[in-house]
């Protein structure tokens, strides 16, 4: 596939679980889409792959490398350098540096991170309505709206009216990150509707909002998090909600 795209200039792509041992195999210059562990996710699979396409045959650059980022594996490249120091000598020099208050480079890229403010409670908990979060994958038994159980790409709202527990056996979590098997035997370890309805009962809280929102943040690309928590604050904001519980593995 590397071959057909550097000497005829065809882009080539295919699709793999990032668990493949194939990825470390393919060119890095190849688009590898992002499947599910089985193939349940053919289907949205296929739309993505002809999503590509469509931009490919447009030559939209942007929309190609907007893509890549949000539903393609990074293929990692890997250099082998040599250097007439032993590795023991750069380490040593920048834990002296750090020591001494130096300034002091490491050869690891990091990552930056923005700040984001922490919201101030505007009434008091007894007088709040509080909603529950979670990127942990929890869906009605049977995931009817196929949420990802990695890289999500969208999140869901699901009922919690009237209900003081979530029951064992009508919940699943679709989830590749964690150990789902407890959260399946009791779906309120990761949405804690029992502990809620136990303060709104005692008056610790004044409301539990009618329904959670879920997405799967697992492998997820941090602008298509960024996206999907934007939408969900956005809801918040606009119910009328005061305080948000959010669970994540």
């Amino acid at each position: 596939m590397q071959l057909v795209r550097d000497n005829w200039r065809i882009p080539a792509i295919t699709a793999m679980h990032e668990d493949n041992p194939g990825t470390r195999e393919i060119g890095r210059h190849v688009f590898v889409l992002q499947t599910g562990a089985s193939a349940a996710s053919m289907q949205e699979t296929s739309k993505r792959y002809s999503l590509l396409v469509e931009r490919l045959i447009a030559r939209d650059q942007k929309a190609v490398e907007d893509f890549r980022a949000e539903y393609c594996l990074t293929i990692p490249r890997r250099f082998t350098i040599s250097d007439r120091q032993a590795g023991l000598y750069p380490r040593h020099g920048s834990l002296l540096a750090r020591l001494s208050g130096q300034s002091y480079e490491s050869e690891i890229p990091r990552i930056e991170t923005q700040a984001h403010a922490i919201p101030n409670l505007t009434v008091s908990l007894a007088d709040a309505t509080v909603a529950l979060v979670t990127e942990g994958g929890l869906v009605p038994k049977g995931n009817p709206d196929r949420l990802e159980s990695s890289r999500g790409s969208r999140y869901f709202k699901y009922s919690v009216q009237g209900r003081n527990d979530l029951k064992h056996g009508e919940f699943e979590a679709m989830h590749t990150g964690y150990d789902t098997s407890t959260v399946d035997r009791d779906p309120d370890r990761l949405v804690p509707s029992m502990p809620c309805a136990y303060w709104k009962a005692v008056q610790r809280i004044k409301k539990v909002h009618d329904q959670y929102f879920v997405t799967t943040g697992t492998g997820a690309m941090p602008s298509k998090m960024a996206e999907l928590g934007a939408g969900i604050a956005a809801e918040i904001a606009g119910a009328g909600i005061d305080a948000v519980i959010l669970t994540a593995t």
